[in-house]
């Protein structure tokens, strides 16, 4: 994990499509990529004042994406577990 960013302002979790999303609303670039085992793999960014409305809209349903522009954040965030 990062070092120096305080475990409460980083969010982890193993769904690329969340993590994707967070990726593609908030700007935030990838703070860490940790494997937990041999098939799974965790993704941390940094919390900011839009995560939590993000993530609440996410599970609701109601966010509006450009396939194109997630597809290539997916992409890339696989690319990454592949090469740790």
């Amino acid at each position: 994990m990062t070092k120096g960013i305080n475990q409460k302002d980083l969010i982890t979790d193993s769904d690329l499509l969340k993590m994707s999303v967070l990726l593609y609303f908030n700007g935030n670039k990838l703070e860490s990529v940790e494997r937990i085992n041999d098939s799974k793999v965790k993704f941390g960014v940094l919390r900011d004042e839009n995560t939590d409305n993000i993530l609440e809209q996410f599970y609701k349903g109601s966010l509006r994406v450009e396939p194109t522009k997630i597809f290539i954040i997916q992409k890339e965030l696989k690319r990454k577990t592949f090469s740790i």
